[in-house]
C-alpha cells in the first residue's frame, strides 16, 4: 500500500505519538525538493529558503569566530609559557568571539527546529503558548546577533591584543617569535571574515523571522492544510482590448457549429496554448464533438503520449 502523506488529500496521521507529533509520518522523501518547496503551503518555500541561509551562514561565522578564538588561547598560552611573567590581554575578542558561538548556536537550534516540524509534519496545530515563544525567541535571537556583529565590528576594527608585564625589547621578540595570530585583530583575514558572514548572517535571520511571524499569522487564520491549486495559471484578458478586427478562420469556426468554441488548457503546457473543442453537425443531422490542438502545443516542446485530465477551462472563444 503506498504511503499517504501530509501532502496527500486523505491523509490521516499514523502514530506512534511522541508530545502530539506522530512519528509514523517521518520519511527521508520530505527532503525531496520537490515535497520541500511544495507551493500549496503558504510561505513554505520562502521560509526553507530563508531559514537555510540564516543556519548555513551563521554555522560559518560560528566555525571562523571558534578557530580565531582557538588561535588566540593558543598564542596567549604560549606567550605566557615562554616570556613569562607576560601577560596577553586580548579579553575583548574573546568575549565578542564566545557571544557570537551561544548566539549562533541559537540561531541554528531556534530555525532548525522549525525547519524540521514544517518538513516532516506541515499539518500540525501548536498552540497559541508555542507560536508566541517561538516569536519571541526568534526576535531575541536576531538582536542578539546584531549585537554580535556591531560588537565584533568595533572591535575587529578599532582594537588589538596588548603584551604587558615586561620590558618592550622581550614583547617585541615575543611578537616576533609568535606572530600568527597578529596582535592587531584587523590584519588578520580569519577576523575580518567572521565579522562579515555574521553581518550576512544577522540579514538571514531578520528574513527568516518576518517570514516566520507571516506564516504562524496565516496558519491562526487559515489552519495549516495544503491550498487546493489549479494546475495552471488562469490568464485573463483585459476589457479595455478592443476586439479583434479579423474575421474568425474557417477552420476554427465552421458555418455549421452548433456552440460557441471552448478553449481548455492542458497540465503541463504553457499557456496561451490549448485544444479547442466544438460541437458541430455532421452530414444527416447527426451531432459531433470537434477537437482542434495548438500544433506548438505539441511540437518541439518534449510532449508525448496522449492527452491527460484533468483540464482546466479557459475561456469561451
Amino acid at each position: 500500500m503506498p504511503r499517504v502523506g501530509p501532502e496527500d488529500d486523505n491523509y490521516l496521521p499514523r502514530g506512534p505519538y511522541v508530545w502530539g507529533f506522530p512519528l509514523g509520518d517521518l520519511n527521508l522523501q520530505a527532503f525531496s525538493s520537490k515535497k520541500m518547496f511544495d507551493p500549496r503551503w503558504h510561505l513554505r518555500k520562502e521560509r526553507f529558503i530563508a531559514y537555510q541561509v540564516a543556519m548555513l551562514v551563521c554555522l560559518a561565522a560560528e566555525c571562523t569566530a571558534t578557530y580565531s578564538l582557538d588561535k588566540y588561547e593558543a598564542l596567549q598560552t604560549h606567550i605566557e609559557s615562554r616570556f613569562s611573567p607576560a601577560h596577553l590581554y586580548q579579553n575583548d575578542l574573546i568575549d565578542m568571539e564566545i557571544s557570537t558561538i551561544v548566539f549562533c548556536v541559537a540561531v541554528a537550534c531556534l530555525f532548525g527546529a522549525d525547519f524540521f516540524f514544517l518538513l516532516q509534519f506541515p499539518r500540525r496545530v501548536y498552540p497559541k503558548w508555542y507560536q508566541t515563544t517561538k516569536k519571541v525567541l526568534a526576535v531575541v535571537i536576531t538582536l542578539g546577533v546584531l549585537a554580535c556583529a556591531v560588537g565584533s565590528t568595533v572591535v575587529v576594527a578599532r582594537n588589538s591584543a596588548i603584551l604587558g608585564r615586561v620590558p618592550a625589547s622581550v614583547a617585541q621578540a615575543a611578537v616576533e617569535y609568535y606572530y600568527r595570530p597578529p596582535l592587531r585583530y584587523k590584519d588578520w583575514a580569519v577576523n575580518v571574515a567572521y565579522v562579515v558572514l555574521l553581518w550576512i548572517g544577522w540579514v538571514g535571520c531578520v528574513v527568516a523571522t518576518v517570514f516566520m511571524f507571516l506564516a504562524a499569522d496565516y496558519d491562526a487564520i487559515h489552519g495549516t492544510s495544503p491550498r487546493p491549486i489549479s494546475l495552471l495559471p488562469t490568464t485573463t484578458t483585459s476589457s479595455s482590448q478592443p476586439p479583434s478586427s479579423q474575421p474568425p478562420s474557417s477552420t476554427s469556426l465552421p458555418p455549421n457549429a452548433l456552440a460557441e468554441t471552448e478553449k481548455l488548457r492542458l497540465p503541463g503546457v504553457p499557456a496561451p496554448h490549448h485544444v479547442s473543442i466544438q460541437r458541430v453537425r455532421e452530414q444527416g443531422g447527426t451531432e459531433a464533438v470537434r477537437m482542434e490542438m495548438d500544433h506548438e502545443t505539441f511540437e518541439g516542446r518534449g510532449r508525448s503520449g496522449s492527452v491527460v485530465s484533468p483540464v482546466e477551462r479557459a475561456g469561451t472563444v
